[in-house]
């Protein structure tokens, strides 16, 4: 079976500039774009299929596995050179040959190693969690060498669609944060997530979001991508391809565009140290898992009990009252510590709170010891998340 890509285009409407590109797949057509303001639409690329590539690299791989034929995924234009050498050759045979749910592909593109012109900006991702929060306080110093220009709000449809209470809630936050840091914000929605893969599924969220970077290579000579693991957690896992993103940023970037793994040289509890003390970060940070709770955080969720656990063992919890609502937590304490207990076993970030708590105070109170317990029955037994959805059953 061969994909066809066609050549990218514009197409500006209503103030917007959108790079498009059409699928052809058997039977099956459909149009995949990038969109930003138009003032930003002359960065967009039409000379390479790079962002397209990647973006639709794990589908294309896991439709392979799923029809149990070869797919060959061909384009009307060139891909820059570096990254095709670096996906045949390194990424798609590592991935295809560790990830039950991959078979190979093969590229059947032209390549193009010259460089685009470009205007030098140095990005990151922003999306008010713990990780882009990390890179921006970082990478705001004037003594960086690669010091922050602008960050990339990257609207993929993660509460369904891409306008709605929750997604302005968001991206209030998120604009709020570039003017507090006097960084230049440019949002850039795209339907390839949804259209793809229905939603922004663990194992999928580095191509999707670098491929939006490489769709703006005219603009973006260097990207930070925030890392959520520190390097020694690198493996090829199935569940979150965050844990290999020092693969993903050396075969992901180009001629024109250095991606680098910001956070891969802390642990989640000394990033939240780092940026416990910027107002920006407590004014702003959002880590919720909770799509109904219209932009803020939802203080119940995995990822909410997680960071107010982090913060309380640190000290810091009482100085994030903008966010999180820190007397339910406290009169809830057993229900947060237990969940935090109950995944220490196999979650390096719980591990790590559990372990500081232990270390300053000994030993839990025993309703921690009593919920985790529960938690442990109700789950079935285990410290798994048996209701996590499979990327690879819900692909177009």
């Amino acid at each position: 079976m061969t994909i066809y890509l066609s050549k990218p285009s514009l197409q500006n409407k209503n103030g917007k500039t959108r790079l498009i590109s059409d699928v052809k797949a058997g039977e099956d057509e459909f149009s995949l774009w990038y969109e930003v303001e138009e003032e930003y639409g002359q960065y967009l690329v039409t000379e390479r299929c790079d962002s397209f590539v990647i973006s639709m690299l794990p589908w294309v791989m896991m439709k392979a596995k799923k029809i149990q034929e070869k797919i060959i995924l061909q384009c009307e234009c060139c891909m820059s050179a570096k990254l095709y050498h670096q996906l045949t050759n390194y990424y798609i045979p590592v991935l295809s040959d560790s990830i039950s749910y991959y078979s190979p592909v093969q590229l059947n593109i032209i390549t193009d190693s010259g460089k685009l012109t470009c205007v030098g900006a140095i990005g990151t991702g922003v999306s008010g969690g713990v990780d882009s929060s990390y890179t921006i306080a970082k990478y705001i110093d004037p003594l960086q060498k690669f010091k922050l220009t602008h960050v990339l709000y990257i609207n993929v449809g993660i509460y369904g669609n891409y306008e709605n209470e929750s997604e302005y809630e968001l991206q209030d936050k998120t604009q709020s944060i570039a003017h507090d840091t006097g960084l230049e914000y440019l949002k850039i929605v795209s339907n390839i997530c949804l259209t793809l893969y229905r939603a922004a599924h663990a194992p999928i969220v580095p191509a999707i979001f670098s491929g939006s970077v490489l769709s703006l290579q005219k603009l973006f000579s260097v990207y930070y991508y925030s890392s959520a693991f520190i390097a020694n957690d690198f493996n090829i896992n199935e569940a979150d391809a965050a844990y290999y993103d020092l693969l993903n940023v050396h075969c992901l970037s180009t001629e024109n565009v250095s991606l680098y793994s910001s956070g891969i040289e802390l642990t989640r509890l000394q990033k939240i140290a780092f940026i416990s003390d910027i107002a920006f970060v407590k004014n702003n940070l959002f880590v919720c898992l909770n799509t109904n709770t219209n932009g803020c955080n939802c203080g119940i969720c995995a990822k909410c009990t997680r960071t107010m656990a982090e913060l309380e063992v640190l000290g810091k919890l009482d100085e994030f009252g903008k966010v999180f609502d820190i007397s339910a937590y406290r009169k809830n304490k057993g229900y947060h510590w237990g969940y935090v207990l109950l995944k220490s076993k196999k979650d390096s970030f719980c591990k790590e709170i559990t372990e500081l708590y232990l270390k300053k105070y000994k030993r839990f109170p025993l309703i921690v010891y009593w919920s985790a317990f529960l938690k442990w029955i109700k789950r079935g037994f285990t410290v798994a998340n048996k209701t996590r959805r499979r990327v690879e059953n819900e692909i177009r």
